[in-house]
């Protein structure tokens, strides 16, 4: 399991690559950013067509999940108990995803297991260190 808890500082240790996959994410939701600036760029000239409409539409959305990413998840590796509020369950496609909501309004994903042992192994983890689960 990926997620271990630290005695010494009693904090929430959580090993996976989030931090790089986040970064490659806001790179390329940067340069669609930009391309959809540059594409508008003369638009003053001819007008608004299908096209122009189009890259508005993807930079609003690149722009709101760069903000999402930024401002609303975290990557931290180490997390202090007191820092969570309560770890999220939810359930897509038959699939159990975890989620550590923390007191700032953040949220850092906890990587899912496929196994089930394991996903009984890190609800017993948190109800043992007295963090709910929703």
């Amino acid at each position: 399991m990926l997620i271990k808890y630290n005695e010494a500082d009693k904090s929430i240790e959580i090993q996976d690559d989030i931090k790089t996959h986040y970064f490659a994410l806001k790179i390329v939701l940067g340069l669609n950013a930009l391309a959809g600036i540059l594409s508008l760029v003369g638009t003053y000239k001819s007008g608004l067509g299908f096209i122009e409409v189009f890259w508005i539409g993807m930079l609003v959305i690149a722009l709101v999940y760069w903000y999402y990413l930024t401002f609303r998840k975290s990557v931290a590796e180490h997390i202090p108990l007191h820092q969570i509020n309560y770890l999220k369950q939810r359930s897509i496609l038959g699939r159990k995803q975890f989620s550590l909501v923390l007191h700032n309004g953040k949220s850092r994903d906890v990587a899912s297991s496929k196994k089930q042992a394991d996903v009984q192994q890190l609800k017993d983890l948190f109800k043992d260190l007295g963090i709910k689960i929703m």
